[in-house]
């Protein structure tokens, strides 16, 4: 089953990992290692560079609320047709009552 969860990398973590990446010296480990790692360092790198300020800013003024919904100042972009997607982060409580605890 493909896992589709995401992790949050900065531009440090993945050049440090293009690095190590192109250092691999062996033959069979470029074949077996590089060419994959390559490809998502490249998707990676294409998800910085689809990074909009003023998308962000104007998703932070519009939509951030303390506590409920809150963007990072870097929030990952996605432009579409007609507007730009910012990725937010939103609370969600504990499903618990009173007759829970």
């Amino acid at each position: 089953m493909p896992d589709h969860r995401t992790a949050i990398v900065t531009g440090d973590d993945i050049e440090t990992l293009a690095q190590a990446v192109a250092a691999i010296g062996s033959p069979l480990l470029a074949e077996h290692i590089r060419k994959p790692a390559e490809a998502i360092i490249q998707r990676l790198r294409d998800t910085l560079a689809a990074y909009e300020p003023a998308a962000v800013e104007a998703a932070s003024s519009q939509y951030e609320r303390e506590g409920e919904i809150e963007i990072d100042e870097g929030a990952v972009c996605s432009r579409g047709e007609t507007g730009v997607y910012v990725v937010a982060w939103v609370w969600v409580a504990d499903e618990t009552t009173d007759e829970d605890e």
